[in-house]
């Protein structure tokens, strides 16, 4: 009897577990099919960042590095509101532990930015001299007349040029791509232009150097056998960025060469900033790729991102609420909506007359000023991993600025040329020249015909080609020029005119002449200044007509 029994309570033991088992709705739910899901979906995720992803997957390390901190308190509270909300009894612990992290959350939200950019200020040896009047570089081209060579000079070739130019102030030259055209197609060659600092470009200004087929990578191409992005991002640390408006094109002896500026995050844990992180180049001649973590020379290859991330740290020069509300650093020249410098307002490279490649901004106090009152500039010809370049702000005089540039091309159309001696003609940009002077460019299109020097205190001399003066507004009274006593060649000229008016303030016979001055000569000179310059746009317009007849 009790075997039997034994025998019944076995039975239905069996029949409960396989109830338990098979019943749809107490089966034990395997893991096995999640692990395996798992697994695969992390070997697709890693083969495609391998062909594809792989510089997305970079910035989104860059994106856990720079904001874990954020994170970890949202993730925090989040996790115990939900506890705190689904549990019974006190729960006064957990309310506490969401409210400490929201307000953590929150003060890092607006305090991160800040403690960045400090940081980035800091590590930039940032300096300060008032020096803004003594600059002196070395002249070049407009951006936009670069631009406008490019698109009407591409000779035989059928693919189409880069947007962005570079200018390389070693060599005075301007570089852009051309892509091949195609489904993932390469480069076709880099467009060299070395443009007059007058005139119009020739043909022979625009030179190529042509990529083999076989070097098909290109920084935007799109697949795994075409994108250097992709090469890129296999030879360097997840923590390595890098933008494509840096990168560099260049004609090393008729060979292609691009070089493409990195960065990468400081090993601060809490709050990293951008430093540099060497350079790639590729060779487009071989299609080898090679990763320099140490660059010096004459090219531009610090990263133009990067320098203007340190120009911007220098709004965080102060204390966080002088950043908040405004009161502390430089910035561009935003707020000055007619600025003929257009989007090319900072960061532009220019060379010493030392030959030192660097990038200049001109810079303006932070507030609705657009008068400019210093200088950034910083050297473009130095990338080490891991460090900032310095960053040098030039100052005017205390109670001295500049006036706007926008200010400037009001004077030089308006004033300078009348009004209507301006029609047709473009201010292209303003830079910083010789010997503390600024400098203008103005023509049309694709032809300079004059500069024109801004001095510190408001007088503009336009001058053409042979360096003859054109137009100035040194005679309009309300904005009385002197002149430089710092040019040796005027302190000569001003010697022999002063000979020439002793001898003739005298007759044959040595004594005083009976001679006044009575504006007739002025008005002689100022009229045939008029009749000169008439004369040069009426050859301008010539030259304009000529060009569109022949596109």
């Amino acid at each position: 009897m009790k075997k039997a029994t034994m025998h019944s309570d076995d039975h239905e033991t069996v029949y409960e577990r396989d109830w338990k088992r098979y019943h749809p709705d107490n089966r034990r739910p395997s893991i096995a099919g999640p692990i395996i899901i798992t697994l695969v979906a992390i070997g697709v995720l890693v083969g495609l960042g391998f062909w594809f992803l792989n510089p997305i997957y970079h910035w989104l390390w860059v994106a856990v590095r720079y904001g874990w901190p954020m994170l970890v308190f949202c993730i925090l509270g989040i996790v115990f509101t939900v506890k705190a909300a689904t549990s019974y009894g006190s729960n006064m612990g957990r309310w506490l532990i969401v409210a400490c992290s929201t307000i953590a959350f929150t003060l890092l939200c607006f305090a991160a930015p800040y403690v960045t950019a400090h940081g980035m200020y800091l590590a930039s040896n940032v300096s300060e001299s008032v020096d803004a009047g003594e600059l002196d570089y070395q002249p070049r081209t407009p951006y936009d007349v670069a631009k406008a060579v490019s698109n009407r000079n591409l000779g035989a070739t059928t693919g189409d040029a880069r947007e962005e130019k570079t200018y390389l102030p070693a060599d005075g030259t301007w570089t852009t791509t051309v892509e091949r055209r195609g489904f993932a197609q390469g480069y076709e060659s880099i467009q060299v232009m070395k443009l007059p600092q007058y005139g119009e470009a020739r043909n022979q200004d625009v030179s190529f150097c042509s990529f083999n087929p076989k070097a098909n990578r290109k920084l935007d191409g799109m697949m795994w056998w075409n994108s250097l992005n992709i090469a890129i991002a296999n030879r360097t640390s997840p923590s390595t960025v890098w933008d494509s408006t840096d990168s560099v094109a260049v004609c090393a002896d008729g060979r292609p060469v691009i070089y493409v500026p990195l960065k990468q995050l400081s090993s601060d844990i809490l709050f990293p900033y951008w430093v540099a992180g060497g350079v790639a180049m590729y060779d487009g001649e071989t299609g080898d790729l090679q990763i320099l973590h140490d660059y010096q020379g004459d090219l531009p290859l610090y990263p133009q991102s990067l320098a203007s991330a340190q120009r911007e740290s220098l709004k965080a020069s102060e204390t966080y609420w002088d950043y908040l509300f405004g009161r502390s650093g430089w910035q561009d020249t935003s707020n000055d909506p007619k600025d003929p410098n257009g989007e090319n307002r900072a960061e532009f490279s220019l060379e010493t007359k030392t030959n030192v490649g660097e990038y200049i901004t001109p810079l303006t106090v932070r507030g609705s000023s657009s008068s400019i009152t210093a200088v950034g500039s910083i050297d473009s010809g130095m990338n080490r991993v891991g460090e900032l370049a310095p960053y040098t702000v030039h100052r005017f005089p205390d109670g001295v600025s500049r006036q706007a540039n926008s200010a400037v091309v009001a004077t030089i159309t308006g004033s300078i040329l009348n009004g209507y001696k301006a029609q047709g003609l473009t201010v292209f940009e303003i830079v910083p020249g010789h010997d503390g002077k600024w400098v203008a460019t103005i023509g049309k299109s694709q032809s300079i015909l004059y500069k024109a020097d801004i001095s510190l205190d408001g007088t503009i001399v336009l001058k053409d080609r042979d360096g003859n003066i054109v137009a100035s507004n040194s005679d309009n009274p309300d904005q009385q020029s002197q002149d430089d006593s710092s040019d040796t060649s005027q302190s000569e000229t001003n010697a022999d005119k002063t000979g020439a008016d002793d001898t003739a303030g005298k007759t044959d016979d040595g004594e005083p002449s009976n001679k006044t001055d009575n504006g007739d000569s002025k008005t002689t000179s100022r009229q045939e200044d008029i009749q000169r310059l008439q004369q040069l746009l009426d050859e301008a317009n010539k030259l304009a007509r000529k060009i569109q007849q022949e596109q």
